[in-house]
């Protein structure tokens, strides 16, 4: 044996033995038995896409893939997508066990990985039966298309301010509360109605929602008025920016109303905002 490969081999030894030193915490599995194995109800939905992604991936380049994380249940804390993969071409699954791991810390890990959308956090706390997410779930697949998730979230919240990441840390930390279900329910019924004259529905979007919605939160709101103003020439004309697209409401409802205007200004910079309530 040349002198260089006998040099090489006794120097990946000393670098073993001084790994070696290392303290063992775990042991890591190799099994071809897919059965074994579960999804974490707590998880998010797999996707096929991501799943073939992956296949494709491995047959393309022999990508090796992590080790799966699982809890002492078998059920995949980590890897969910590579384990469907990996099974789909029949190859074996590495894997080992954290004994340590709890529901927090999936939706933590999963979530910091691959950016987690809001139905994807309120699905997990539906799994986890958190009071009032499962019906919190089935409205926002109820209205898809028409309002966005945050949109849904805020108005049966309560809230009229959904543009910031607060009302979503709030879905994410499981700390949701419905605020008043009757009237969101029926703000979202007059919306429905409104956009079934519309000749495109898609006029009626999520951004002029969220500015009706706050415009229907007001006191002594006229609702028979302000739906009223939902039509094509209106919608068409309408700005798109916030700040505009509130003054156009306002100015609009004002019209021939002769008392119980809605009061608002725009400030210096050209914001928006409604006059204190009596």
């Amino acid at each position: 044996m040349a002198q260089a490969t006998i040099t090489k081999r006794r120097n990946e030894i000393t670098r073993f033995n001084a790994f070696s030193k290392d303290e063992v915490v775990g042991n890591i599995y190799r099994t071809y038995d897919y059965k074994q194995f579960s999804f974490n109800k707590v998880n998010r939905n797999v996707s096929e896409q991501h799943v073939n992604e992956i296949v494709n991936s491995i047959r393309a380049d022999n990508t090796k893939m992590p080790i799966i994380q699982v809890n002492p249940k078998l059920e995949i804390i980590d890897g969910q997508h590579r384990f469907k993969a990996l099974m789909k071409l029949g190859l074996p699954i590495y894997y080992y066990i954290d004994r340590q791991s709890n529901d927090e810390q999936i939706i933590t890990i999963n979530s910091k990985q691959t950016r987690w959308h809001l139905p994807e956090f309120i699905h997990a706390r539906a799994e986890q039966n958190l009071p009032g997410y499962k019906e919190l779930e089935e409205l926002v697949k109820k209205y898809k298309g028409m309002l966005a998730p945050s949109g849904i979230v805020a108005i049966f919240s309560g809230s009229t301010d959904w543009s910031g990441g607060g009302m979503s840390k709030t879905v994410q930390q499981g700390k949701f509360q419905f605020g008043d279900k009757k009237k969101a329910t029926n703000f979202l019924i007059q919306i429905t109605d409104a956009r079934e004259t519309l000749s495109k529905k898609k006029q009626l979007n999520n951004s002029t929602i969220k500015c009706l919605w706050a415009f229907y939160n007001r006191k002594d709101i006229n609702e028979r008025k302000l739906f009223s103003l939902i039509n094509d020439e209106f919608l068409r004309k309408a700005p798109r920016d916030r700040n505009g697209l509130m003054v156009y409401i306002g100015t609009n409802y004002n019209k021939s109303l002769r008392k119980n205007k809605i009061a608002f200004y725009q400030d210096y910079k050209g914001a928006f905002h409604f006059a204190s309530e009596k």
